[in-house]
């Protein structure tokens, strides 16, 4: 959207506090990767490779969280809601693989999954060679992942926002940048 659209105001606060209430309700703790966005509860911590993108932040907060799961999810997902996150969980404990990422209209949907840190070799591997994409690095591992079609009555939380149209569609307002 060429703006910071994680600070844009919706429904009366910054983007970012609309999933993050969800992960609060949802997870025990809660981490940020990157910049310290002052989030109430989380934690920050440092992206190890700045500006490389989303499989290196992740990557990071893998190396780094001491947990044996984390649960990605973007700021600017800001339908998603503890259901979804409750749907998630219930997946990846109920199974053997390393990650539970969800499949919208056969689509992944790697920023709002749950990954296990035994997934993290894997992972490091990549990142030393060069991946940066998240979608290819888990195509080299679907062998260890569960790929999961959402139930239709979850798939409106996937609402991402990366363009003004997207913006409308949730707010109902065009965006106004300031």
């Amino acid at each position: 959207m060429g703006l910071d659209k994680l600070v844009l105001e919706a429904k009366g606060k910054p983007l970012h506090e609309i999933p993050a209430e969800a992960l609060r309700e949802s997870c025990g703790q809660q981490f940020q990767v990157g910049r310290d966005l002052g989030l109430d509860s989380f934690s920050c911590i440092p992206d190890l490779l700045p500006g490389e993108g989303p499989l290196v932040a992740l990557f990071s907060a893998l190396e780094q969280a001491e947990t044996p799961w984390l649960f990605a999810l973007a700021g600017d997902m800001p339908s998603v809601d503890s259901s979804l996150l409750a749907w998630i969980q219930e997946i990846a404990e109920g199974g053997e693989h390393l990650a539970v990422v969800p499949l919208v209209a056969s689509q992944m949907e790697p920023l709002c999954a749950a990954y296990s840190s035994l997934l993290l070799p894997f992972m490091r591997a990549s990142v030393n060679q060069g991946e940066r994409s998240i979608q290819s690095f888990l195509l080299t591992v679907k062998e260890e992942i569960n790929l999961q079609p959402v139930p239709a009555k979850l798939e409106s939380q996937f609402l991402n926002l990366n363009r003004p149209q997207d913006w409308e569609r949730f707010t109902g307002t065009p965006l106004q940048p300031k």
